[in-house]
């Protein structure tokens, strides 16, 4: 999957999410077209949104594997021994 259909996924979901529970606090309960409608505007506005820089895969992993060295050292008995 590529960002933008993720992105465009999740805010399509969350949009859908948001209209039902809106509707359901105020006792009605939404029709299954104005559901579709918010998941459709939710999912065109994700797409368009351009994923943060910061949040690129290779530098998430490089991140990672810096904390992740750092905290090994911090752990007493890192790594475990087996048997």
């Amino acid at each position: 999957m590529t960002i933008p259909l993720v992105m465009g996924l999740t805010y399509g979901i969350g949009k859908a999410m948001d209209v039902y529970l809106k509707m359901k606090a105020q006792g009605k309960t939404p029709s299954i077209e104005e559901i579709k409608r918010a998941f459709e505007s939710g999912k065109l506005e994700g797409k368009k949104t351009k994923p943060d820089p910061r949040y690129k895969k290779h530098v998430i992993l490089k991140r990672w594997g810096e904390n992740h060295d750092r905290h090994k050292k911090d752990q007493k008995g890192y790594p475990p021994q087996l048997g």
